[in-house]
């Protein structure tokens, strides 16, 4: 079980944002309260 000392636990979207930047990507977030969040992550493809 996840304590409130674990980062997942306290904020996932600050984690999700910190591992996207990372990678050079680009997200979006989009949330309702009693909905939900939905989260686009959009992905570059090299050619």
């Amino acid at each position: 079980m996840k304590g409130l000392r674990d980062p997942l636990a306290v904020n996932p979207p600050a984690f999700v944002k910190r591992i996207v930047d990372a990678h050079g990507f680009e997200i979006n977030l989009k949330s309702q309260p009693g909905k939900g969040t939905e989260f686009i992550i959009r992905i570059p493809i090299k050619n």
